[in-house]
């Protein structure tokens, strides 16, 4: 494998809905990073599902797999997009600069995900896929939040060319 790749993971829940993340392979197909919207108490701990006013939605960007990860193989997986290591690096800036404006955002997090589901995990998605101008996934469920962003059409813009943006 010599390209590298964004790919949309989409982990299921309680059979429910799907919690989608991106994971970014490198050229021998490992892990090299990935992006998830987690809900987070006000004192900063992560949460498996908000539940509380206080909860805000956070874009977690890690080296290697996602926080909330089984293995890949249980993951119902689309490649977004392949390219080599300059393209998705080029990528990967839009995406590190929309993660760090949505965060600044300190968006509320809806009712269990569901209530008002604008700014959950999946709109962080949804968010970055758009900055990053790679295929948008389409999730095998239900997936509230998905297709919603959670910055405006100018400052996305600005992501993607690589412009400092006002929050």
């Amino acid at each position: 494998m010599t390209d590298w790749s964004i790919e949309y993971w989409q982990l299921p829940i309680v059979r429910l809905g799907v919690h989608g993340q991106l994971v970014v392979r490198d050229g021998q197909g490992r892990i090299a990073r990935s992006y998830e919207g987690l809900a987070t108490s006000r004192s900063g701990r992560i949460k498996p599902i908000g539940y509380l006013p206080s909860d805000r939605i956070r874009t977690y960007v890690r080296a290697g797999a996602p926080y909330t990860t089984l293995t890949d193989a249980h993951y119902p997986s689309q490649r977004l997009f392949a390219g080599d290591e300059v393209d998705v690096a080029q990528r990967l800036r839009a995406a590190d600069a929309a993660a760090a404006l949505v965060n600044a955002r300190d968006l509320a997090y809806p009712l269990f995900g569901v209530l008002g589901a604008r700014t959950n995990s999946n709109a962080v998605i949804s968010t970055l896929v758009d900055v990053m101008g790679v295929e948008p996934p389409r999730p095998g469920g239900f997936a509230p939040g998905h297709g919603f962003m959670l910055l405006d059409d100018v400052v996305r813009a600005q992501c993607r060319h690589g412009g400092a943006a006002a929050v």
